[in-house]
């Protein structure tokens, strides 16, 4: 400690000489020069003691850190053990939703709608009446002389469907083109009936009814 208040003396000195004649700034100069030439040996020891003392801390704790270490990896692993249960029905539930999705993705040909008030609406060309249902959740619809696009959703045995935009021509008389779209737009739900496929409509108020297009 002694050794660095002389430097700190040393350098206050040579601060003040900075105005003096030059004689006098050179006699500054080697007393400096000579008191950091006596005071290094106590640098480097400090220096010195100050990396033992480092190294020495990091050998007394490096147990602790395994330690720690050790316990934080052990937790990881009891927190993927008690999640793996979940993470694995979700997989399932993915599983069962693509593979669902991928038995629906064709072109359908609605066959009618039956409500449950015993309300019917029968198309008399099925194939004026399509729906093509892609992977990607897109789907593409013909209703009669309209056309629409739209989306749906899958979540287990609910399937919503959102229609987009669409054509307004007047369509022929006889023409279910509004009615088959209005049906769509209330689907909550599909099921395979066979190789039919049978959208259920919301608040379960009837089903229509569809076969792949030939």
């Amino acid at each position: 400690m002694r050794k660095f208040v002389v430097i700190t003396m040393i350098l206050a000195v040579a601060g003040v000489a900075a105005a003096c004649s030059p004689e006098a700034q050179q006699q500054v100069q080697k007393q400096v020069q000579e008191g950091l030439q006596t005071a290094a040996p106590t640098i480097q020891a400090a220096a010195q003691s100050v990396g033992t003392q480092v190294s020495a801390g990091l050998q007394t704790a490096g147990p602790t850190i395994e330690a720690a270490a050790g316990v934080a990896g052990t937790k990881v692993a009891e927190g993927l053990q008690t999640a793996a249960p979940t993470l694995q029905a979700a997989a399932g539930e993915l599983s069962a939703t693509l593979d669902k999705v991928t038995a629906l993705a064709t072109v359908w040909q609605w066959q009618g709608t039956k409500m449950n008030d015993d309300t019917e609406r029968t198309p008399q060309d099925p194939s004026a009446y399509t729906l093509d249902i892609k992977v990607g959740g897109n789907l593409a619809i013909q209703a009669d002389c309209n056309t629409a696009t739209g989306k749906y959703t899958v979540d287990g045995e609910s399937l919503t469907v959102t229609l987009g935009a669409s054509t307004l021509a007047m369509c022929p008389e006889g023409s279910l083109s509004e009615a088959y779209l209005g049906d769509l737009a209330q689907v909550g739900g599909a099921k395979m009936d066979g190789d039919n496929l049978v959208l259920t409509l919301k608040m379960d108020s009837g089903t229509m009814t569809f076969a792949p297009a030939k």
